[in-house]
């Protein structure tokens, strides 16, 4: 019974939130995404590894203090050790690039409602939400892109390396900070940035150490030895024994950033609101 009327109660309170805003809308993303995992380091300059964003979202006016919404984003991530001013990254020589697809579920706060019951055109906002994303890294060799994950390349389920093969669907989290400004009350335009916190390590196909290439040939193929290490060049007849040295660092999880202006029409600010007398709740 208590349950039922707790239910009762936020569908109540819901219904009137509705009632007093009738405001939600749908719109498109566009922004850039930044990759930061094992193949990128703090030396690396501020635009590196960005990659263009797109997508399409809903929002709605769950009180003037916050707002929800739903969107859907396709990027890319893309990372060369290459390129990095790191001598000891440079060695490594590893690379990767991957299509990134998020769905994510997301709170709008805005502090400056809290303190005034006037509307402002430009208030800024903190973020926090859900997301679910799908990822598939990716490797060049011989002139081909190779999926990374069926071959791993790192020992994963393979005898004594100690690691299970990691999933592409995973969980984050993103939270951030923006600016939204309404010009009219059909158009909501919103400026942030986002960074999303994941639980894999594996964005970049890098998380441990490296494992035993022959025994990578055996369990898994050729092309998955050659594309584990890849510091130097070398062939079958002289293989380097690198079981055990650090490959990555498994002791934190890749992120990725969302920048990101979102353009809405705001179809419920058509309609009328209507007014509400609230009344006590009774049971």
């Amino acid at each position: 019974m208590k349950a039922f009327r707790l239910l009762l109660s936020v569908l109540m309170l819901c219904t009137a939130a509705k009632i007093q805003s009738q405001n939600y809308g749908i719109g498109f993303v566009l922004g850039a995404s930044q990759y930061k995992g094992d193949l990128s380091d703090k030396s690396e300059k501020y635009y590196q590894n960005l990659r263009f964003a797109k997508g399409i979202s809903f929002t709605y006016d769950l009180h003037r203090t916050m707002d929800f919404s739903a969107s859907f984003i396709n990027t890319t991530m893309q990372a060369y050790d290459s390129k990095a001013d790191s001598p000891d990254r440079q060695r490594r020589n590893l690379h990767f690039k991957s299509n990134l697809n998020e769905l994510s579920l997301c709170f709008h706060f805005y502090p400056i409602s809290l303190f005034t019951k006037k509307e402002h055109q430009l208030k800024p906002f903190i973020k926090t939400g859900i997301a679910v994303f799908g990822f598939n890294p990716m490797a060049e060799l011989d002139g081909k892109w190779i999926k990374l994950q069926p071959l791993h390349t790192e020992g994963q389920g393979m005898p004594l390396s100690g690691l299970n093969s990691y999933s592409l669907i995973d969980i984050s989290y993103p939270f951030g900070f923006g600016v939204e400004y309404t010009p009219w009350p059909f158009l909501k335009i919103r400026a942030e940035v986002s960074p999303r916190k994941t639980y894999t390590d594996y964005l970049d196909d890098v998380s441990a150490d490296y494992y035993d290439l022959n025994k990578i040939r055996v369990y898994s193929s050729d092309i998955a030895a050659k594309l584990a290490y890849r510091e130097t060049e070398w062939n079958f007849d002289n293989i380097p024994d690198v079981d055990g040295i650090q490959r990555g660092n498994p002791n934190n999880n890749d992120w990725y950033i969302i920048h990101q202006v979102s353009i809405y029409y705001m179809i419920g600010a058509q309609k009328k609101s209507e007014e509400v007398t609230e009344q006590p709740l009774t049971f």
